[in-house]
């Protein structure tokens, strides 16, 4: 259940919200980027939920499967790697970019770079692993 103040809003995948409170209105909003979203076999539209009510209202969330709903707060500048599934919504300003290992080319990446500001709803089955990168420290991924 993720609160939403006045005039505040969420962006979701479509299919992750499960109900909402008095207030919230939901929009749907295309993506700049459809192309890559069509290869890629993602969706081409958002769900915007946005509080247009006096007071405090609330949007809950569903997982696609089974599994753990993690919320990771970035702060006011941060950037988050994750698999390209993970992510069901966002509160806040953020841009997605998608990574592929070696020459596969972006469009079909398994991989989704996030970076801005507020904090990221995060889904995963089986285990889920917070590591934060020092200075100069890299990590392989398989």
């Amino acid at each position: 259940k993720v609160v939403l103040l006045p005039g505040e809003f969420l962006r979701a995948e479509p299919g992750t919200a499960c109900y909402h409170g008095d207030g919230v209105a939901a929009e749907f909003v295309s993506q700049p980027q459809w192309w890559s979203r069509l290869l890629r076999g993602e969706s081409l539209v958002d769900l915007i939920y946005r509080n247009m009510g006096r007071e405090a209202s609330y949007v809950t969330l569903a997982a696609p499967f089974g599994g753990k709903i993690v919320c990771m707060d970035l702060g006011d500048e941060g950037e988050l790697l994750c698999s390209r599934h993970a992510l069901l919504c966002s509160l806040g300003d953020f841009e997605n970019v998608y990574q592929a290992p070696g020459s596969l080319g972006a469009p079909l990446a398994g991989w989704r770079r996030i970076s801005g500001r507020g904090s990221l709803f995060l889904h995963g089955g089986g285990v889920l692993m917070e590591h934060h990168l020092r200075e100069g420290e890299s990590f392989c991924l398989e």
